[in-house]
């Protein structure tokens, strides 16, 4: 925007963000003590479906799977994670959950502390979905209505080179009950028949228009199989200013600049 000789940007204001927001949940202290609930506007769920199920809110537990791991569970192996007690930068739900091969991480695909929460589905159909949900407050949406939604999924503990339903997964965005983005583990545009890389993953939802207790739902289902599930989420919400909102903002400066004159 160019307004009396000036250039004029809007920036978004990143209003949400998965595995950074973990980090502000009551009671953690990184690397030492588990949170006691989900951080601000935050839900964290399962439920037998990917939007419209028998949803259950996941408890905060001192150590979860069986990789020691802390953070929320529910009722057969669903979790979500955003640390790892003594973790450094990488971190794992399950310790054997990488193909059984003793929890060694493979280099370049491990969960990334403060930039991955990871989330696994449960085995049984009540809690076949875990569903990481966020809630747009008044304060979010202060300045604008138009969002942006962007991340990715990826599955850490399936092999590209070993193919089967055992590591398959599903992967949703919803806005309220409307499905944003979907992506199942096992279609043939993958090249691999059950690995969901993070290119195949990726999503990026523009002009999304939100008003205040919409929710924005990330959502990961076992897709019949819940072995090889551990799945890393990347995902932010944006909210961009309006223009009248911008325009104000530079005819402020626009007077103060004259008055300095």
């Amino acid at each position: 925007m160019l307004l009396g000789g000036c250039v004029m940007t809007t920036n978004a204001a990143v209003i949400a963000n998965a595995a950074a927001d973990y980090a502000t949940a009551p009671g953690y202290v990184a690397g030492t003590t588990a949170p006691t609930a989900a951080p601000a506007g935050w839900e964290y769920l399962t439920s037998t479906a990917g939007v419209g199920g028998t949803e259950n809110p996941m408890t905060a537990q001192a150590a979860t799977g069986n990789g020691g791991a802390f953070g929320f569970a529910g009722a057969s192996n669903s979790n979500i994670l955003g640390d790892q007690n003594g973790a450094a930068t990488q971190y794992e739900i399950f310790s054997d959950g990488f193909d059984g091969n003793g929890g060694a991480i493979p280099t370049g695909n491990e969960g990334v502390i403060g930039t991955d929460l990871l989330m696994h589905p449960g085995g049984d159909p009540a809690d076949a979905f875990t569903i990481a949900r966020y809630t747009i407050s008044a304060a979010d949406i202060l300045n604008g209505t138009t969002a942006t939604i962007a991340g990715s999924f990826r599955d850490l503990a399936g092999r590209p080179d070993r193919a089967g339903p055992s590591q398959s997964i599903t992967a949703d965005v919803f806005h309220n009950s409307t499905n944003l983005f979907s992506v199942t583990g096992g279609t043939a545009a993958q090249g691999t028949p059950a690995y969901l890389l993070q290119a195949t993953g990726t999503f990026n939802i523009t002009d999304l228009t939100v008003a205040e207790g919409d929710t924005i739902s990330f959502v990961v289902g076992y897709n019949g199989n819940v072995a090889g599930d551990e799945t890393a989420l990347q995902g932010t919400i944006d909210v961009v200013p309006e223009p009248s909102t911008a325009l104000l903002g530079g005819l402020g400066l626009l007077g103060l600049l004259r008055r300095r004159r």
